[in-house]
């Protein structure tokens, strides 16, 4: 038979009750800190494209000429800065390699001169895209990486080991959604979820949902299609319409949310060995590097094969399972 952890759960109390006697007055207040990363610092003022895009998309949608009032417009923007702000450590960790890729692509960054865009709040607002579509597709399940036991097990210690005066726990169940920042809260619940299970199905495999087999590629195609969509919406509110090379620009991010694996997307164009080449493409094409290796450039519309890909999906993201979204119609 299982026992309870009685001495972890009364560190989780002591560290709480600490932090509660610190306060002045004895007000206990919760604070999430601003987060950190190894590599950097988060920096609300760099939130401005993601501040842009919440206004449009993370809003009830609008018949044609109504106008949603700018009071729920700065609410649908304070709402997805903060969650995105309790995000980001988790998002930018989980994203770092792609991050020194996005640095050193020296295509993303001289485009993103030329339209006189910043890096760090683009690379900000591609987090958020990221998250937001994610969340919104949350509900098609392919497949869940651990077994009831092993994600029981891995919420304990996530509860363990978390810090008190951060404390933000996030939930939703089906289409209800809960948040607090109460770390009493946690306490109970580590206490709960160390309760022995009478069930046996708590030690069963992975669980695989009815949606496993879906066409996989569909939801991944839906993922590719809402995220177009989000860097355009964006992009027609920042840059002229005469700008070009707007979906070439946002297949390099697909790619690096590994919404994509093939390589056209990143280099822009189809990385040939030469040996593989026609004498006239040897010569005509420009030569590019890859691992280390030249390559010939062939030319590759990645816009055109987006657009292809993408048009005859019909899946809808299910933006009001997202905790970035406003729900100010209900």
């Amino acid at each position: 038979m299982k026992t309870r952890n009685v001495g972890t759960e009364s560190h989780l109390i002591k560290k709480l009750v600490d932090s509660a006697c610190r306060n002045a007055g004895g007000v206990f207040y919760y604070l999430c800190k601003r987060p950190q990363t190894d590599n950097m610092t988060f920096d609300i003022n760099k939130t401005e494209y993601i501040a842009i895009l919440a206004g449009i998309d993370c809003l009830p949608p609008v018949k044609e000429g109504e106008v949603i009032a700018p009071a729920f417009v700065e609410l649908a923007q304070k709402t997805a800065i903060e969650h995105f702000t309790h995000r980001f450590p988790d998002l930018f960790q989980e994203n770092q390699d792609k991050y020194k890729l996005f640095l050193e692509n020296s295509s993303i960054q001289k485009q993103l001169s030329e339209w006189k865009l910043d890096r760090i709040k683009f690379w900000y607002l591609h987090l958020f895209i990221i998250d937001y579509v994610t969340d919104s597709f949350s509900d098609v399940t392919i497949f869940e990486e651990l077994s009831t036991k092993q994600y029981i097990e891995k919420l304990i210690k996530s509860l363990e080991k978390t810090d008190i005066e951060n404390f933000c726990l996030d939930i939703r169940i089906n289409k209800e959604k809960l948040s607090t920042r109460n770390p009493w809260v946690g306490v109970a619940l580590l206490s709960a979820l160390k309760q022995d299970f009478p069930f046996d199905w708590v030690n069963n495999n992975t669980f695989v949902s009815k949606d496993f087999k879906e066409d996989i590629e569909r939801y991944t195609t839906a993922r590719m299609k809402f995220s177009t969509e989000l860097y355009s919406h964006f992009f027609d509110q920042y840059l002229h319409k005469s700008q070009r090379g707007r979906k070439s620009f946002i297949g390099k991010f697909l790619y690096l949310a590994d919404l994509t694996r093939d390589e056209r997307y990143w280099y822009g164009c189809k990385p040939t060995l030469a040996k593989f080449c026609k004498k006239y493409e040897i010569a005509q094409y420009q030569k590019i590097m890859v691992d280390g290796v030249e390559h010939i450039a062939i030319p590759f519309d990645v816009g055109k094969d987006l657009s292809d890909h993408i048009k005859k999906c019909t899946m809808i993201p299910q933006v009001r399972h997202s905790f970035y979204f406003s729900p100010v119609d209900e």
